[in-house]
């Protein structure tokens, strides 16, 4: 099956743009106010880069959705569930007991491909009993996992019948904005999360991929100016919008529309700028934006659940730690896994999976059913330290976290 494109370098570095400044962001929200719209440029990477592989295919006629769900399933899967179980494993020496229960719930959702429907129904991203949880940043995973779910059929049937053209899917961009709007009004937490709202996001992707790919762009899309403005309008939205924006519309527009024109207009092609985001360094953090991203969150939390506050030393020390292993997962797992010589057969990937999901869904449902109570040496801890809650007949997940340390 026809499924690759040719590669796009300057790509890879917009992912790196997008996931530093997310991890920045995380670090200390004020070093970067913004820093946390770097998904929404990843939303724009998936929209363009999944349907012009989809289009390459269909114009061939030799797609196939078991071709097309296996790739994304290696993609994904290998680096989600280590870092999901070694999440968990982590989880388990250092979280207390409601906080245990919260984690669980969350990494059952996410297992399910919907961990943002489960966050939407909480007080918001910015809430503070949604930034202690390891598993919060799986909700944009949940979201780019329904476009793989459901774009393909959608987008095939819309392909037959002539209906995937630019000014088709510019209308329904421009529709999902509109609609993103009222919901980031009168929903707010939702539309922060679902797929509903995110939608127009991953369009303007699409809208690039199919005007790029009937050969309709705007010629001066295609030029240098359009690349240095869409990192101008990146950069400004990552300093300048902070959490009280209103995100994911109409706020942004601007990154949105920042990262469309930085792959429209390729970088600068072969300019200065073009030479910076292809440089050996944002290459490689490109290259392992992904696994840099499912594992910098939950080390984050942790080690602010066990050692409290962190210095700018000890932010450092984590930021050093969660790049050394998100190369190692890169490298002894992920690429292996993808296009190695284990490459493992599909039957075989898809068994091995399907049972590392099963063990890690019934663990965290286990743990839900003892309210977090799982840790013998913890569970302990809290008959000495509070036996009076721990006689009540059910653990009540607003307890608040004990500010001693278990031992």
């Amino acid at each position: 099956m026809a499924t690759n494109i040719n590669y796009r370098p300057e790509i890879d570095g917009l992912r790196a743009l997008a996931v530093l400044g997310v991890l920045i962001y995380h670090l200390n929200p004020s070093w970067l106010p913004g820093g946390y719209l770097g998904v929404d440029i990843f939303f724009v990477i998936s929209g363009f880069l999944i349907t012009s592989i989809l289009l390459k295919g269909w114009e061939k006629g030799d797609f196939s959705y078991k071709e097309f769900y296996l790739r994304r399933a290696r993609r994904i899967l290998p680096a989600m569930l280590a870092v999901t179980a070694l999440t968990c494993f982590a989880s388990y020496f250092i979280l207390f007991p409601d906080e245990m229960k919260s984690a669980a719930r969350a990494c059952r959702q996410a297992l399910l491909c919907c961990s943002n429907y489960f966050f939407a129904k909480g007080d918001g991203y910015f809430d503070p009993g949604a930034e202690s949880n390891p598993f919060l940043h799986t909700w944009s995973l949940g979201v780019e996992e329904q476009f793989y779910f459901i774009f393909p059929i959608l987008g095939l049937l819309a392909f037959r019948r002539g209906w995937l053209k630019a000014r088709w899917v510019g209308v329904f961009v421009l529709l999902g904005l509109i609609g993103a709007s009222l919901l980031t009004h009168f929903k707010p937490s939702y539309a922060f999360f679902s797929l509903e709202s995110r939608a127009w996001e991953l369009a303007v992707g699409s809208w690039l991929a199919v005007a790029s790919h009937r050969s309709s762009t705007l010629p001066w899309l295609q030029g240098r100016f359009a690349a240095q403005l869409g990192v101008v309008m990146i950069l400004g939205s990552l300093i300048f919008l902070g959490r009280n924006a209103a995100t994911p519309a109409p706020a942004a527009i601007l990154p949105v529309l920042g990262a469309a024109l930085f792959i429209a207009g390729r970088a600068g092609t072969e300019g200065l700028l073009f030479q910076i985001f292809t440089s050996a360094p944002i290459l490689y953090v490109g290259r392992i934006s992904y696994v840099l991203y499912l594992v910098h969150w939950p080390m984050i939390v942790l080690c602010k659940a066990r050692f409290g506050e962190l210095s700018h030393f000890a932010l450092l020390g984590v930021v050093l730690a969660a790049v050394v292993l998100s190369s190692l997962i890169h490298h002894f797992l992920e690429e292996p896994l993808r296009r190695g010589r284990c490459l493992p057969g599909a039957g075989k990937f898809l068994i091995c999976s399907a049972v590392l999901v099963i063990v890690l869904f019934s663990l965290s449902q286990i743990t839900v059913a003892k309210k977090g109570l799982v840790n013998p040496e913890i569970r302990q801890f809290y008959r000495d330290a509070l036996p009076e809650v721990f006689m009540k007949p059910y653990w009540h997940q607003d307890n608040s976290r004990v500010t001693s340390s278990p031992p």
